[in-house]
């Protein structure tokens, strides 16, 4: 069984891949009959063009890694064949929102990924992944009710083919619910607090999930109605993402977490992709989505290898001495991280400089470009300390990884490195040709240059003044807690959320069930309204005959002078 749906899963990464190399421009739409009768005509159509295989080949290729690597990691879980079911589950909803070209199948593969990923982060079903979960699957189902009423007002005004949005601009509410809808799944601020807690989840679902499904599908959404943005949406979206990027990197330069950090980098990538559609350039967005995906899903074998071989602990100030415990896993390693950081000729070098350079020739304010060079400078800062960590074999680093274990799960690490060293170029080349040359001034491309040029020397010069790279000391009052903690956005988002979540529940409770329906129409109400006619009965037969003739007397009169005022 496991090895037919590997093979399966093979047969498509190929045959999508043979797809995307030979783009059609306007694409193609397969219908699948599924019923045909004189009362009921139900079919199921694909769309599939260039893009869309391309990420399906993708998401395809981690999935068949992830899945390989999971028999490794989870070898001794009880409830492995739970977690396969899930997981298959997950990927069939992230190809029902990438392929199907209707309102209604990105609205179910959009509330499938919400659903499915709150059961993969329960999946250690304790405490601590319940309250990750529950903070996931809130914040999710915030952006599915923003994205439902979005793809609602979209529809009402053209339809549910995707096709009948292309070329139209969509001013107003609907546009910009669409892009906070967006922003809620791809965790950019303010709605970032879930996406450190879902690393409650295993590491390959954290693989799978950071890479290119569930943080992915929001940028790949907002990919595909780009052309229906306002003006107002896109400048927003730039501010917001160069926040985001500017947020993880700083919360990344406090935490220990070994997994939480690499999840910080995940939301500054996507901020950087967010930042590629806001200046129009969707096309390298993608691209650089598509380059994210394989040396992420990289970064987090890795990192499920260190924590596997290395008794369950993730703070990376335990871990050490890896280049001689296993230089294999230490070479990977430093392949995904130089990679993420746009290294020359790597796979995110030629896709995330052109969104640079790109950003830098649009007419955004000097606010943006501030944040964004400095999230630049913070990720090499982070990427430093991550592989001193991980060389050092000084007293913070006592426990070591065990290399034995790690052959098993080469061939899928492997397989990833070499998509991180060469997919950039052969995407480029021969799917993605984008054609696009950028002129700018020599002082605008030092700013690229300046995260190596300021970043390295930060990072010597505070280890070497304080012996470690602990940047503001923890006795320093509110200024580390608040760091360290993500500027207590989880603490804030988890109390509104749960707050307000309370309070509606009051509010229904004490007005609908226990208010007009409990009161109203139900036995309450019903035994009052009975109760009450009874007595009238009662009262008019206790009456005198005096009484009850004038009563009598009265109701005639006054139907014979409303019949005569009717005449």
């Amino acid at each position: 069984m496991k090895s037919a749906s590997s093979f399966f899963s093979v047969l498509i990464s190929i045959g999508c891949v043979v797809w995307a190399a030979h783009p059609i421009s306007e694409g193609l739409m397969v219908e699948l009959g599924l019923s045909k009768s004189v009362l009921v005509n139900m079919s199921f159509i694909l769309f599939m063009d260039s893009y869309g295989v391309l990420f399906i080949w993708v998401v395809s290729m981690i999935s068949l890694c992830v899945m390989s690597f999971s028999l490794f990691y989870l070898n001794d879980s009880y409830d492995y064949g739970r977690y396969c079911f899930l997981v298959k589950v997950f990927i069939a909803f992230m190809f029902l929102l990438v392929l199907v070209p209707t309102l209604l199948g990105v609205m179910l593969g959009w509330d499938g990924l919400g659903l499915v990923s709150f059961l993969l982060v329960t999946f250690y079903q304790d405490k601590k992944s319940l309250g990750s979960g529950l903070m996931t699957f809130f914040s999710n189902r915030v952006g599915d009710a923003l994205i439902l009423i979005s793809l609602f007002l979209l529809s009402n005004q053209m339809g549910f083919s995707l096709k009948e949005l292309a070329g139209t601009t969509v001013a107003g509410l609907s546009s910009f619910l669409l892009v906070l809808g967006c922003m809620t799944k791809s965790a950019q601020f303010p709605f970032s607090a879930w996406l450190p807690m879902a690393m409650a989840a295993p590491t390959p679902v954290s693989a799978l999930v950071h890479s290119s499904t569930l943080v992915t599908a929001g940028c790949f959404l907002l990919f595909r109605f780009n052309n229906v943005l306002d003006c107002s949406d896109y400048m927003f979206l730039s501010f917001v993402s160069s926040l985001t990027a500017l947020y993880a990197a700083i919360y990344g330069v406090f935490e220990w977490d070994l997994k939480k950090l690499v999840a910080l980098s995940t939301m500054g990538q996507m901020g950087v992709v967010m930042l590629g559609i806001s200046v129009g350039a969707s096309a390298s967005s993608f691209f650089h989505l598509v380059s994210h995906a394989m040396y992420k899903s990289l970064l987090f074998l890795c990192v499920g290898v260190i924590i596997s071989t290395g008794g369950g602990v993730q703070d990376m100030r335990h871990i050490g001495n890896l280049q001689d415990k296993s230089p294999a896993l230490m070479s990977l390693l430093l392949i995904s991280l130089l990679s993420f950081l746009g290294f020359p000729f790597l796979s995110a070098f030629y896709s995330k400089d052109l969104i640079l350079e790109l950003f830098l020739m649009s007419s955004f304010g000097s606010v943006v470009i501030v944040m964004t060079v400095l999230s630049l400078i913070l990720n090499v800062f982070c990427s430093g300390r991550l592989l001193f960590c991980f060389y050092n074999s000084g007293e913070v680093g006592a426990l070591m990884v065990d290399g034995s274990m790690v052959e098993s799960v080469l061939w899928p690490c492997s397989a990833l490195a070499l998509g991180s060293l060469f997919g950039g170029v052969v995407i480029q080349s021969l799917i993605c040709d984008l054609g696009v040359g950028v002129w700018m001034p020599s002082s605008f491309r030092v700013l690229f240059s300046l995260g190596l040029i300021v970043g390295v020397p930060l990072l010597l010069g505070i280890y070497s003044v304080t012996g470690s790279f602990d940047v503001v000391h923890k006795s320093e009052g509110w200024i580390y807690p608040f760091l360290e903690s993500g500027w207590f956005l989880g603490a804030l988002s988890g109390s509104f959320i749960g707050t307000f979540t309370l309070l509606l529940a009051d509010r229904v409770e004490a007005d609908l069930e226990e208010g007009w329906i409990e009161w109203g129409v139900g036995p309450i109400g019903f035994w009052d309204k009975f109760s009450k006619g009874a007595k009238a009965v009662l009262q008019a037969q206790a009456d005198s005959m005096g009484v009850l003739m004038l009563k009598s007397s009265l109701l005639v009169a006054s139907w014979f002078y409303f019949l005569k005022y009717l005449s």
